[in-house]
């Protein structure tokens, strides 16, 4: 089943990917891709709590400013509303014309996926913010879409409003490298 997550501001959105990652029509064919281990520690992490504006100097180490600069976002890291990724199984950038966008493929190793599949339901349902899930690698912050409803299987998918260099930096970021 597809699950949803949807960015607050600029409409970003992560799906659920059911099936194999075969191009349909209107996908513009991807290079081929090495996934390596992300620099720095990968986080996805619910958000509780979102203030205006960028976050102050002396911020705490849970506190985040928004990929915009225009907010402020204070994540729960406990046990069972966090979660960390030595390595996701595969990350992409790529062009889909039936959306006329960039989008970002990521996909987990199985226990990964149970273990994303179960953050996006504690989350999924909640009001904002606490229906937000923060990517963080080190200590930035990557994205903060909202999650709509239980995203299972593994696969993922961000899309919507993204352009070509912001999907490859998040792709980068994530992982991704170029094959030989």
């Amino acid at each position: 089943m597809a699950g949803l997550l949807m960015g607050v501001l600029g409409l970003v959105v992560l799906v659920g990917v059911v099936g194999d990652e075969d191009e349909g029509e209107g996908e513009k064919k991807r290079p081929e891709r090495t996934t390596v281990a992300p620099q720095g520690t990968l986080r996805f992490v619910r958000v509780v709590a979102v203030d205006t504006g960028a976050c102050p100097a002396d911020k705490g180490p849970e506190e985040f400013t928004g990929t915009d600069g225009r907010e402020c976002l204070t994540v729960d890291s406990g046990a069972d509303t966090a979660m960390e990724v030595e390595r996701l199984e595969s990350v992409a950038a790529s062009y889909r014309a039936e959306s006329a966008g960039w989008t970002v493929s990521m996909s987990f190793n199985s226990r990964d996926a149970e273990r994303f599949r179960a953050l996006s339901a504690k989350v999924s349902g909640s009001a904002p913010p606490n229906n937000r899930v923060a990517t963080l690698l080190g200590d930035r912050l990557l994205s903060a879409p909202a999650v709509l409803s239980v995203i299972s299987g593994g696969k993922v998918e961000i899309s919507g409003g993204l352009t070509k260099e912001k999907a490859e930096r998040l792709a980068y970021d994530l992982g991704a490298r170029s094959g030989s």
